[in-house]
């Protein structure tokens, strides 16, 4: 921002927030900064944006491919977003059943078509979209 008075704005009003997270008993690390709200890297952030994901499986295309409906406050909505099936390079946990994924097990992951999706990371055990028994 290049206008002082907007930022000083901004600032009050993320100080306001801290304040008010503060006297209801929210937990807070010092004072406000930008970096603190970006920082998707960091291990908490990254579960407390997990756990505000909401989903669902809109369809099994095949018995490699579903379409899931993925809604998130900080990564936006696909409505049918294509998910291919691959082996799991990497642990992780499942969007939809919360399990644990191990290096090597099957799972879906988002399918970009020449682009990265937001939430690309994400996988779903092939067993939890068994489960679900969607046709």
């Amino acid at each position: 921002m290049d206008i002082p008075q907007a930022a000083d704005a901004w600032k009050y009003a993320l100080d306001l927030l801290m304040q008010l997270s503060r006297a209801a008993g929210g937990e807070t690390h010092g004072p406000c900064r930008s970096a603190e709200f970006i920082a998707f890297g960091d291990r908490r952030t990254r579960l407390d944006r997990e756990r505000a994901v909401r989903l669902y499986i809109v369809e099994k295309c095949s018995t490699s491919t579903i379409a899931v409906c993925w809604r998130d406050a900080t990564s936006g909505c696909y409505a049918e977003q294509l998910w291919r099936a691959v082996k799991a390079q990497a642990g992780s946990t499942c969007a939809l059943s919360g399990l644990q994924i191990r290096p090597g097990d099957t799972v879906f992951r988002p399918w970009g078509r020449g682009y990265k999706p937001v939430n690309s990371d994400s996988m779903i055990l092939a067993t939890a979209v068994e489960a679900t028994g969607t046709e």
